[in-house]
C-alpha cells in the first residue's frame, strides 16, 4: 500500500484495504486472495479497485486488477462476500431514491472470475 501511495499523483492520496478474502481463484488447489482497495485523495469520493493475487505455494503475486468505479452518490460501499468455485462475489450497497444519506437500501451483486490474467465480470448466478 505504501508503494501504491508513492505512485499516486495527489500529495495526500492513499490506498486502504476495504476487504479481503481467500479462496482458490485459478483452481490449482491453493488459496489465492481477492482484495478491495479504496483510493482516497483530496478530491471528494473514493475510487475502488479489485485485485487478484495468486499463491504459488510460497508467496502471493499480484495477477490482475480491475476498476470497480467511484463510490459517490449512488454506490456507497462494497464488500467481498466470498470466493466460490473460482468466482469472486461482491456485494454493493447502493442508494435508492428516497434513501437518507446514512442508509442505503439497495443491494446489487457483481461477480468476477480470473481468466487469462484478467478479472472478467460475470453474472453472479453463473
Amino acid at each position: 500500500l505504501r508503494r501504491l501511495a508513492q505512485l499516486s499523483s495527489a500529495a495526500d492520496a492513499r490506498f486502504e484495504i476495504a476487504g479481503a478474502e481467500l479462496g482458490d481463484l485459478d483452481r490449482d488447489g491453493n488459496d489465492d486472495a481477492a482484495v478491495l482497495l479504496n483510493y482516497l485523495s483530496d478530491r471528494p469520493g473514493i475510487a475502488q479497485f479489485l485485485m487478484a493475487y495468486r499463491f504459488d505455494g510460497d508467496s502471493f503475486h499480484p495477477t490482475a486488477k480491475t476498476y470497480l468505479g467511484g463510490l459517490g452518490a449512488d454506490v456507497l460501499a462494497s464488500d467481498i462476500e466470498r470466493i466460490d468455485d473460482g468466482t469472486i462475489e461482491l456485494l454493493l450497497q447502493m442508494r435508492q431514491q428516497g434513501d437518507q444519506e446514512c442508509c442505503p437500501s439497495g443491494r446489487h451483486r457483481r461477480a468476477y472470475v480470473l481468466e487469462d490474467g484478467a478479472l472478467i465480470e460475470r453474472r453472479p448466478d453463473s
